[in-house]
């Protein structure tokens, strides 16, 4: 009877300490691929292409005012909804997910909100 009641004290004990290093690691990293794990989101509308870049136009809540910020666009750019950054109209939403570095924010996902219209059945 002993014996058992050490196995199960055992095994409560070492299960405890799984649950106590689990807690104390950000369980999120685990799931989250790597390069995600750096990514940044942000939203703005679409001012203009540069060769390589786009701008847009953000609020900046320090300054309590829009502000034109750009990221710079590569052939590792994922576009959705729209085919080429040039082909994006002008006042466009977008939400950009991008990695910073060097003072140089890097899109990696630009995703161009459809108008509510598009895609609508009609009657």
């Amino acid at each position: 009877m002993k014996k058992i009641v050490f196995i199960v004290c055992a095994f409560i004990l070492a299960g405890s300490n799984f649950f106590i290093f689990a807690q104390n690691n950000n369980a999120s990293e685990f799931v989250k691929p790597p390069a995600a794990r750096d990514m940044e989101i942000s939203y703005g509308m679409f001012v203009k292409a540069l060769p390589g870049a786009i701008v847009l136009s953000e609020y900046d809540a320090e300054k309590d005012a829009d502000a034109e910020v750009t990221y710079m666009v590569n052939a590792e750019s994922k576009l959705t909804n729209v085919p080429d950054v040039d082909k994006i109209s002008a006042g466009a939403n977008i939400d950009i997910y991008y990695v910073s570095a060097d003072g140089k924010k890097t899109a990696k996902n630009i995703v161009v909100e459809l108008p509510d219209s598009v895609g609508a059945k009609t009657n």
